[in-house]
């Protein structure tokens, strides 16, 4: 059985679905880490267009992302981006880019 540090920090990945659900998700995961990979990014881009709820919630997280980012410089955005917490504690949003995907190494050993 494998037992969890309950002070370790923890990374969650959020999909698309997952903002769409709940635009507010990133603020929800304590002092851990969130990450958004670029697809979410571009799916969620996709949505924006139309007067649907979907398309309202996509541009939602997108100002929400905006105002992150705004704040913060191009190395900070790289090291991880305080997300700014009522408890006090902050985890840090991360971008997951294309270029920090590394294919894996051979799976045959």
């Amino acid at each position: 059985m494998v037992r969890l540090d309950k002070k370790a920090t923890r990374l969650y990945v959020l999909d698309t679905n997952v903002l769409i659900h709940d635009p507010t998700a990133l603020y929800h995961f304590d002092e851990h880490d969130v990450v958004i990979p670029m697809t979410v990014l571009e799916e969620l881009d996709k949505h924006k267009n139309g007067i649907r709820e979907i398309a309202r919630t996509a541009r939602q997280i997108s100002r929400t992302l905006s105002d992150l980012t705004n704040q913060v410089t191009f190395d900070e955005i790289q090291k991880g981006i305080p997300i700014p917490r009522i408890s006090g504690e902050s985890g840090r949003l991360h971008f997951l880019c294309y270029n920090d995907l590394k294919p894996f190494d051979s799976l045959d050993d």
